[in-house]
């Protein structure tokens, strides 16, 4: 792993926290050394006021939880977090997040190892900015599943 994905790595698992991190060290024996890179007066630099926290994904997914139709239905929410919420991490990173989602109960859809990759691999409009899918092609569903998420997940004017 580059110096560079795991700083990408942690910012995404850290992204509604108070920490910047400026720095990661990793020794040969599998220590990882942080070095927050705070403002000058020691206060931490937040997280861009449109990052989406845990619990947020975590409200946004159970309120559109009738809207998932199988494991792949991550993918869109992966896809909207990327599009519309300035998620930074890889599609791996954000399996690893949906995992460990603080949800008030037990969902029938999990976001497993290698879905997004998979659901991405087989519907190419997914690769794409959420606003193209329409006229990509994309599927009725999961362009209603995109919309919901979307309006739970950014601020309304």
């Amino acid at each position: 792993m580059t110096e560079e994905e795991k700083i990408r790595f942690l910012q995404a698992l850290t992204r509604g926290g108070e920490t910047h991190i400026g720095q990661v060290v990793m020794d040969n024996h599998g220590t990882m050394n942080i070095y927050n890179g705070g403002q000058e007066d020691g206060r931490q630099t937040p997280a861009p006021a449109d990052a989406v926290t845990p619990a947020h994904l975590a409200k946004a997914v159970e309120s559109c939880a009738d809207y998932f139709w199988g494991n792949s239905s991550w993918a869109v929410v992966f896809c909207v977090c990327r599009d519309c919420c300035d998620y930074q991490g890889s599609m791996a990173d954000f399996e690893r997040l949906a995992g460990s989602l603080p949800l008030s109960r037990p969902l029938s859809y999990k976001c497993t190892e290698g879905t997004i990759q998979k659901t991405l691999s087989n519907n190419p409009y997914m690769q794409r900015h959420v606003t193209k899918w329409q006229q990509l092609g994309g599927k009725e569903r999961a362009l209603l599943l995109a919309e919901v998420l979307e309006s739970h997940l950014t601020p309304q004017p």
